[in-house]
């Protein structure tokens, strides 16, 4: 390449990242990578990983280059973390309806206005 090609290509270059398009295109990247491990995070989840080590994972691995927030707003966007696991109140409810598994009640406090003088002493 001459060096009137390297300027214009580099002029080009510049003139092609300073475009409003250029900018959208680059904001759109951090989706485009996540729809490209969509299937990996989506499995990655049902193993029962967290969000945070599979981001740290794919980032460390540079198949996710934005910010843990964004990945995370991606996965909420995409419904991944509604479908891999169950909430955590589903579990709790389930344990409410068995019955040999509910706490004894506890003795609740009670006013009396004349006290009892055995409890007393």
């Amino acid at each position: 390449m001459t060096v009137k090609n390297k300027q214009f290509v580099t002029g080009l270059a510049s003139w092609f990242n300073s475009r409003p398009e250029a900018r959208q295109r680059a904001k759109d990247a951090g989706s485009v990578a996540f729809i490209a491990v969509k299937q990996d995070v989506q499995a990655a989840l049902d193993a029962g990983y967290s969000m945070k080590t599979v981001w740290a994972y794919l980032h460390e691995q540079s198949r996710i280059l934005g910010t843990y927030e964004a990945f995370r707003r991606h996965v909420r966007k995409h419904g991944l973390l509604s479908r891999s696991r169950p909430s955590a109140a589903e579990p709790m409810q389930a344990e409410a309806t068995t019955p040999e598994k509910q706490p004894p009640k506890e003795k609740k406090f009670e006013f009396n206005p004349t006290p009892n003088k055995k409890e007393l002493i």
